[in-house]
């Protein structure tokens, strides 16, 4: 028994932690111009009657059609890969961003929003690392028609020239991937050369992320005349020429900040005056900047990844904060929170839940995070002794009593969580698996980690885990059990097998992907 519970197979794990320069520039404004011009023109009535009347309705309906599956797409380097549209679009609401996954493929979906505040910012992945975004009002209807990765978007039913702004702009620059994305997010496209030293390769990064940042500096300036020429002869409305605007602000800031060069006095003010913008993801990405070098300054180490920033201590900074205005804080106090839920002990955030309630006096929020984080079942998650689960339904199981409910079944148990790009590609083989063999005596038990209730019943839904029932599990005292301790249970996807007397035969069973799988479980269920 012992022997074959310390047999061992191998698959790749999840680690548990947490261009050339513009062409010149007169001539390229003259270009924007000329072509933008026509384009709106050619749209001015329709523009105008979008302006003057809108559905009357407090939703927003958005329509996919032919919205792209996830897909995995090289980096620029050609060094792995990056999974592409997990997350088609998603849009600020109140305090956090709200995702919306619609169905791969299909025709069209229409999904409802209903947000609270009258204007909302939708942003749609690009496959190029970036986003596009689209303002939109209540009442709106916007039908994003995909071809390949790229949607064209039609607002009320029109196909409004200043909704695609995004894909023009880029389409005029000619670049698969804008130098904002180059100058933030560099590290996808600086290979590491062999035979290079480490401090070679961070010097000619910053020398890479240097020239990003000032092509994009001079492409944000050839893109502000554009707006400015536009607004000019009324071609595009006030709310979407301030819009625009401020993105490109918030750009220059960005690089300020990022270069050392963005004053503690504009650094304030724009804290001071967020929730004016919060509904921006580009101002989003600019604050949590901000907020890090004004109240925390340095980096502290989380439980699972040194490289974290210490969210225990950016909380207790913007609780002491009186620059912060009610809904930016409200927005920063949730999204720390669910930092130390992830990163630290039960311990801790207990006792920076009781904190959030003494600041925020939102009995919905709390209820909320209660609710989405399981923290009703705050003593199960310190249970040391039992392995305990929770269900879809909330009913709480413990390891024992499922063992003893398929007494004379083997038990093939599948660690995961939503996160896990390993776990959830071998999701398709695994439930192959469970169709194969679950009238044949073995009973598969999926455990997701995930401390997110709602991301795992999100994955779940998209893993067609739904009809699992009792056999679809959320661990609640991970990774507090002996039994984790005593697995070493430090990377997923992992995976078990009981025997049919409910004792745990292999501690790290084949995967289900794997060559080896079939022929154990066959072996298994002959007694052999």
């Amino acid at each position: 028994m012992s022997d074959l519970a310390s047999g061992s197979y191998s698959y790749e794990p999840c680690a548990l932690k947490a261009h050339g320069s513009l062409l010149n520039q007169s001539v390229k404004v003259g270009v924007f111009f000329l072509t933008l011009l026509y384009i709106f023109s050619s749209c001015k009535n329709k523009t105008q009657n979008f302006e003057q009347g809108q559905v009357k309705s407090e939703d927003i309906v958005i329509i996919f059609k032919n919205a792209p599956g996830k897909k995995k797409i090289e980096t620029p380097i050609g060094v792995g890969y990056t999974m592409f549209f997990e997350r088609i679009a998603f849009y600020f609401d109140q305090y956090e961003e709200k995702i919306l996954n619609p169905k791969r493929g299909a025709v069209a979906d229409t999904i409802k929003i209903t947000p609270k505040e009258d204007v909302t910012e939708l942003n749609v992945e690009d496959a190029k690392y970036g986003f596009r975004h689209y303002l939109l009002k209540k009442g709106d209807t916007l039908t994003l028609d995909y071809n390949g990765t790229i949607p064209t978007a039609y607002l009320n039913n029109v196909n409004v020239a200043y909704v695609n702004y995004d894909n023009f702009i880029h389409n005029q620059f000619k670049k698969e991937y804008s130098e904002k994305i180059k100058f933030l997010y560099s590290l996808p496209f600086v290979s590491f050369n062999e035979g290079e030293n480490i401090s070679q390769y961070k010097a000619r990064f910053e020398r890479f992320r240097e020239a990003s940042g000032e092509r994009m500096i001079n492409d944000l300036a050839v893109e502000s005349k554009i707006l400015d020429s536009l607004y000019a002869i009324n071609m595009i409305s006030e709310e979407n020429y301030q819009y625009r605007k401020n993105n490109i602000d918030f750009y220059k800031n960005l690089y300020k900040l990022e270069t050392g060069n963005l004053n503690v006095n504009t650094m304030d003010s724009l804290i001071h005056n967020s929730d004016s913008f919060i509904y921006m993801h580009t101002y989003r990405d600019l604050l949590a900047k901000m907020i890090n070098n004004r109240y925390v300054g340095h980096l502290t180490s989380g439980k699972n990844n040194p490289s974290l920033v210490d969210s225990r201590v950016v909380f207790d900074s913007i609780v002491r904060s009186e620059n912060i205005p009610k809904l930016t804080k409200k927005y920063l106090l949730f999204n720390n929170l669910k930092g130390i839920i992830k990163n630290y002990s039960s311990e801790d955030y207990s006792v920076y839940f009781d904190k959030f309630k003494e600041s925020i006096k939102d009995s919905n929020l709390i209820h909320y995070i209660g609710e989405r984080y399981l923290l009703d079942f705050a003593v199960s998650k310190k249970e040391t002794k039992n392995v305990l689960f929770a269900t879809w339904d909330k009913e709480k199981l413990r390891l024992d009593e499922i063992l003893s409910k398929h007494k004379g079944k083997l038990i093939y148990v599948d660690f995961w969580a939503s996160w896990c790009a390993p776990c959830r590609a071998a999701m398709p083989n695994s439930r192959a698996l469970n169709q194969k063999y679950s009238d044949k005596g073995i009973v598969f038990l999926y455990v997701s980690i995930d401390k997110d209730l709602l991301e795992w019943m999100q994955s779940s839904k998209e893993e067609g885990l739904l009809l699992d029932g009792e056999n679809n599990l959320i661990a609640l005292n991970y990774p507090e059990a002996e039994l984790y301790r005593n697995l070493n249970l430090s990377s997923i996807p992992r995976y078990l097998i009981y025997d049919k007397k409910g004792d745990l035969i292999y501690k790290n069973a084949p995967a289900p992907n794997s060559k080896q799988i079939a022929e154990l479980l066959e072996k298994l269920l002959k007694g052999n």
